[in-house]
C-alpha cells in the first residue's frame, strides 16, 4: 500500500512541481506565467482586505513617500510576516511531508521487492550427520577433492551430496566474511576443478526409501518449501546460454517423480 501511493504522490509531485518552476520562469509562456503570479498575489490580496491597516502605502513623488517607506519596511513588513509566516511553514511543511512520505512510499516498492524475495527457510534445518573426503581431481591445472556429505532434515529426509573441498564449487557456496561458505541447503556440483558428483541421494527416514535425484554436474539444490509442502522440491540448473533451470518434484511420502517444470513459486531464480 505504502509503495502504490508513493508511486502516486510523486506522479503528481514531480510534475505538478516541475510545472510551477517553469512557470515561474515564463518557460511556458507568458500567459500561464501571469496566471501562477495571480495565485501566488492571492493571500496578499486577502490578508489586504482583511485587515487593511497592514496594506503597504506607496504615494509619488518618491520624495514625499520615504515616510511610507520606513512604516513599510519597519512597521507594516515584520506584521505581515508575524500575521503570514505560520501559515507559510505550515503549508511548506505539509508539502514537504507529502513529499517525503511519497518519495520513501517509493522506494519502498524495492525494499518490498527484497523482502519477498528474500530466501525463507520455511523452518527447515539440517544437521550435518558425516562428512567424507573421497578421490581426488584435476582440471585447468588445479586440483580438488570430492567431499561427500550426509546431511540430515528435521522434515524426515537425509541427503547425500557431492561438492569440492574448495572454492571452485561456485554454484553450490559463496564468499563470506573473507571465507568460502557452502549452501545450507542440499546441494551436489562438479568443482571447475573436477571435484564434486552431479547427484543427490535422498532417502525418506520413516520408510527407508531411497531414491537418486539426477543432475548434470552444475548445480543440483533442494529448495526449502514449508513444511507441510507435499512435494520434495529441486533446481537443477543448466548454466550457460541455455540458462536458467528447471524443477524436479517428488512426493515426500512415496519419494515418487512428480513433475519437471520451469518455474516453482518457492524459488524466485
Amino acid at each position: 500500500m505504502h509503495c502504490l501511493f508513493g508511486i502516486i504522490g510523486v506522479a503528481i509531485i514531480w510534475p505538478a512541481s516541475g510545472y510551477f518552476l517553469l512557470g515561474m520562469l515564463g518557460w511556458l509562456g507568458l500567459k500561464i506565467q501571469e496566471k501562477i503570479l495571480r495565485w501566488l498575489k492571492k493571500p496578499n490580496d486577502w490578508l489586504d482586505k482583511k485587515i487593511p491597516i497592514l496594506k503597504f502605502k506607496n504615494t509619488k513623488p518618491f520624495s514625499k513617500n520615504f515616510p511610507n517607506i520606513i512604516e513599510n519596511i519597519f512597521i507594516k513588513f515584520p506584521l505581515r510576516l508575524i500575521v503570514t509566516l505560520p501559515i507559510i511553514l505550515s503549508i511548506t511543511a505539509i508539502f514537504l511531508a507529502i513529499t517525503f512520505y511519497a518519495v520513501m512510499g517509493m522506494f519502498s516498492c524495492w525494499s518490498d521487492k527484497e523482502v519477498k524475495l528474500k530466501p525463507n527457510d520455511h523452518g527447515i534445518k539440517y544437521e550435518l550427520i558425516s562428512e567424507e573426503k573421497l578421490e581426488k581431481a584435476c582440471a585447468k591445472g588445479e586440483c580438488s577433492t570430492t567431499v561427500k556429505k550426509i546431511l540430515s532434515s528435521n522434515d524426515g529426509f537425509i541427503f547425500e551430496t557431492y561438492t569440492s573441498d574448495g572454492s571452485d564449487s561456485v554454484w553450490c557456496g559463496k564468499w563470506s566474511n573473507n571465507s568460502w561458505v557452502y549452501n545450507k541447503n542440499p546441494c551436489s556440483t562438479v568443482g571447475d576443478y573436477g571435484g564434486g558428483g552431479e547427484d543427490i541421494i535422498v532417502t525418506n527416514k520413516k520408510t527407508n526409501k531411497q531414491i537418486t535425484v539426477s543432475g548434470n554436474g552444475v548445480q543440483l539444490l533442494r529448495i526449502p518449501t514449508p513444511l507441510d509442502y507435499p512435494n520434495l522440491v529441486f533446481r537443477l540448473y543448466t548454466g550457460g546460454a541455455s540458462c536458467c533451470g528447471n524443477y524436479i518434484l517428488y512426493n515426500k511420502a512415496t519419494l515418487a517423480f512428480i513433475s519437471d517444470t520451469k518455474k516453482n513459486k518457492y524459488d524466485k531464480w
